[in-house]
This record gives C-alpha cells, structure tokens and sequence, in this order.
C-alpha cells in the first residue's frame, strides 16, 4: 500500500444527479479495469480482493455503481432499496478500498467537489471515519452550505478540517502573471491595468487574456519589455474574444 500514488477522483457536471460516480474514477484506478472485461473477470478480481470479509463478498454486486461492468443482483441484494442500499454500498466500497490503503499514510484528492451528489459526499463522510490515515484534499468553487447534505457539512465542520479561501488576485500579483505568460520581464501598466480590468484578478482569464493581446498583435515584445503596440490612445480598439 506504500506505493500507491496520491488517490485522484473528479466530478463531473453532467453526471452530479448520477450517485457515486465520482468514486468510478478511483475503483476503476485501483482495479486496473480498462473496460474490456467480462463480468466473470471483474468478480473473480473481486473476489480474490475480498477473500477475507464475507459480508462484502454476499454484497458485490453494489459495487456496481464504481465499476465497468453491471454485476447481476442476487437474493441478498435484489430486495435492497433506497437508504438500506446506498449504505450497504457505501460499506462495500469502503471495504474495497481498506484492502487497497492498508494503515499507511495516503492522500485522497477530491476535485470539482461543487458537482458532488449527495451519495457521494455521504460516502466520502463515512471514508473519512474509517480510514482515518488518509488525508483528503477537496477542490471546490465556494459551495453554499445550506444545500449541502448533513454528511458533507459534518466533513467540512470536523475540527481537524482546514479550509483555504484562494481569493482573486491583487493587480501585482497580476502584473507577475502577465509577465510570465509573455515571457518577459515587465509590461506596460496600460497592458496590466488592461488585463486586470478584464479578468478581475482571475488567474486564468488573466493569462488567458495577456495571450490574447499577443496573439493578436496588439503587443510589442522587446529586451523582455512588453508594450501595446497601439499605444494607450488606442486602447478603445482593443477587443477581447469572447472565448476566452
């Protein structure tokens, strides 16, 4: 377990309303599936896996949700529904995964947590309990915590829990940005005044914007300066693609 790399799952927009999706990402990774197997192969690798808990045994098909392949109901888990299903899928998957991570230190990155389904945020709640040795990172625009369900609030609430805000750059650190996207050693304070306007201090649109300027041929790239090349009297000429 010491050699498994940092855990990566994303979620997905299309996909938030589809219950535990987000964790295919990380099963599938650990499984090694590439979407060719039969049924028989998958639950034969399963099995092997959890040779020693016979209650997750009786219970693979639940895993469903995180696999490739569609594992048949039998008597035990056909008569499964609603709450009683999700949390006895959510303690296979936990299973699953424990004989994967061991007690080792490993990490667990979570992006995109704004698209997460409720199922999902439930499961990641309960993997945290149980898995306690594994740190987990979630990547998140500012998400309102009134529409959050219960298990997500008791995650994000949980005392050793720290919350980073990454707030809009300021027009220096901009300026830096801009000049690393030129490649150049300082712009103009109209090309930066000019970018910052625009983009508000978001570090993509700001690259993204700086590109365009170049691209567009608006700029003069000399001695690693950068200067408009219309000079600030035609600024009013300048126009951003609206793809950007």
């Amino acid at each position: 377990a010491a050699g498994i790399p940092a855990l990566r799952m994303n979620a997905d927009s299309l996909r938030r309303t589809t219950g535990f999706f987000p964790w295919r990402q990380v099963v599938i990774g650990l499984l090694e599936l590439r979407g060719t197997e039969s049924v028989d192969e998958v639950v034969g690798k399963l099995s092997a896996l959890l040779s020693d808990d016979p209650e997750a045994l009786e219970l693979l098909p639940l895993l469903t949700p995180v696999l490739t392949v569609v594992i048949p109901d039998t008597p035990l888990t056909a008569p499964l529904y609603g709450g009683g299903r999700a949390d006895k899928t959510q303690a296979v998957i936990v299973a699953l995964l424990k004989t994967f991570l061991g007690t080792e230190p490993q990490v667990l990155i979570v992006e995109d947590a704004h698209w997460f389904d409720s199922a999902s945020w439930q499961l990641l709640e309960r993997f945290a309990r149980a898995r306690p040795n594994v740190s987990i990172t979630i990547v998140a625009r500012p998400l309102d915590r009134d529409l959050l369900p219960f298990e997500a609030r008791l995650l994000l609430d949980r005392p050793d829990a720290l919350t980073i805000r990454l707030e809009p750059f300021s027009r220096a650190d901009s300026a830096e940005l801009i000049n690393a996207s030129l490649g150049v050693v300082e712009s103009a304070a109209a090309i930066v005044d000019l970018v910052y306007r625009h983009a508000e201090g978001h570090p993509l649109f700001t690259a993204a914007l700086a590109l365009s300027l170049r691209d567009q041929g608006l700029l003069v790239l000399d001695g690693g300066y950068a200067h408009l090349r219309l000079g600030e009297k035609g600024m009013a000429q300048i126009a951003f693609p609206d793809g950007v």
